[in-house]
């Protein structure tokens, strides 16, 4: 097997994901052919992208193809779906689907773009083509807010 950027920067995202204690499983997902899909806990959406770019700000594009597979995601799980943004070695950003279309235009016949940035000593913020998005999102955000709802969950 070749290692790729792609095995080392999403392994990254999911170690993370499976040392958290309400982990229990994570799976492609059968009917999306993408290499950016995940299924977790049998209910909930990953779509990871990952830049190796150093810096305090990162781009990644969405081309068509990557945003009818964030829309096939999103239409499995359309209450629990997350895009995984993997920084470099500065960490991880997560958004939920809501955040991230309103960032962007998921017009499916042109690229489109994100950009994730950090001010010295602050949060993440995310903004695209279409608007920036007014909150910061807290570094330790990933991987606690895909988790957030089972935990609820559990304590009613």
């Amino acid at each position: 097997m070749r290692i790729t950027n792609r095995s080392f920067y999403h392994g990254v995202a999911l170690a993370g994901i499976t040392e958290h204690e309400n982990f229990t499983s994570i799976n492609r997902i059968s009917n999306i052919n993408s290499l950016h899909a995940y299924q977790l806990n049998h209910d909930r959406g990953l779509y990871i992208k990952y830049t190796a770019k150093m810096g305090k700000s990162w781009r990644f594009t969405f081309t068509p193809e990557h945003q009818v597979e964030v829309a096939k995601v999103f239409k499995q799980f359309p209450m629990n779906t997350y895009l995984i943004f993997v920084c470099g070695e500065t960490g991880v950003c997560i958004v939920d689907f809501e955040t991230f279309e309103s960032c962007i235009d998921l017009n499916q016949i042109e690229s489109e773009w994100i950009e994730i940035y950090r001010p010295e000593g602050g949060s993440f913020r995310i903004r695209g083509a279409s608007s920036e998005h007014k909150r910061s999102i807290p570094l330790n955000n990933f991987p606690r807010i895909l988790f957030e709802k089972s935990i609820a969950a559990l304590k009613k």
